[in-house]
């Protein structure tokens, strides 16, 4: 464990797959109900995160749309057969900042809310054309504190998937000293609804979670360290989103 006042890092507190596994068995266990925190810890996370700006990056139909549409209103409908591939940069928001609340488990409390800004309010397309453009991911990522990474986990392959990353994360180290110093990296494995109802499919999954771990790091080269968390996503629920992503920022927060 980290000695002296370090912040510890992942490997301090668990790799990918014991997290990841952690937060899957969290959302089983609130699948009809949201998630709540003591005032003290939703407090607590809203300090060590409000007002940083993030990023949203991924492939093609990794559900970077759809993120920042509920980062903009959690209770938005989503529905899945109106998917249009974004090609190019599209404004999605006429501000520069979203709001999450995390639920409190006191009804008489307001929700704490949090706020982040974007750099722009502009949704970019996940092709790689898009990512090597100077009006692409480097456009919306510049002085960002966190980058929110998506890839459809429901289409995972070990030869298509990790190749795409590998490249992905070659872009981020190449263009790390754009970000905000000491910028954070997010992991969101989305669209696991698909595969976490299949125990079968569901650990098979988990059990690649090490080699796309140390693709991404290798990928990172100097910059690993700055990948510090992955967390499993469904975006169409309206509970199982706010859960996923309350609790992937209540773990961005704790290592801090």
């Amino acid at each position: 464990m980290a000695t002296g006042g370090k912040k510890p890092g992942i490997r301090d507190i668990g790799d990918f797959a014991q997290v990841f596994d952690k937060i899957c068995q969290t959302l089983a266990k609130y699948k009809d109900k949201f998630y709540k925190f003591t005032k003290d810890a939703a407090r607590k996370i809203r300090l060590r995160l409000h007002g940083k700006q993030i990023a949203v990056l991924g492939p093609v139909a990794a559900g970077k749309t759809t993120l920042l549409h509920v980062l903009k209103d959690p209770s938005v409908v989503i529905d899945p057969m109106t998917y249009e591939k974004t090609t190019d940069a599209v404004n999605f928001a006429d501000r520069l900042f979203v709001e999450w609340k995390l639920p409190l488990d006191d009804v008489g409390k307001e929700a704490e809310v949090i706020r982040l800004k974007v750099r722009k309010p502009k949704d970019v397309g996940g092709e790689a054309a898009q990512r090597d453009t100077q009006t692409g991911w480097l456009d919306v990522c510049k002085e960002s504190d966190f980058l929110f990474y998506l890839f459809d986990a429901s289409t995972y392959s070990e030869d298509g998937t990790l190749a795409r990353i590998r490249e992905d994360f070659n872009w981020i180290a190449n263009n790390a000293q754009a970000f905000a110093p000491g910028f954070k990296i997010v992991i969101f494995a989305n669209k696991i609804d698909k595969i976490i109802g299949d125990v079968d499919l569901h650990a098979a999954f988990e059990q690649q979670l090490p080699k796309i771990e140390n693709t991404m790091r290798d990928a990172l080269g100097s910059y690993s360290k700055h990948l510090v968390a992955a967390a499993p996503c469904c975006l169409l629920s309206c509970k199982d989103r706010t859960n996923a992503i309350s609790l992937a920022l209540k773990h961005l927060a704790e290592l801090l």
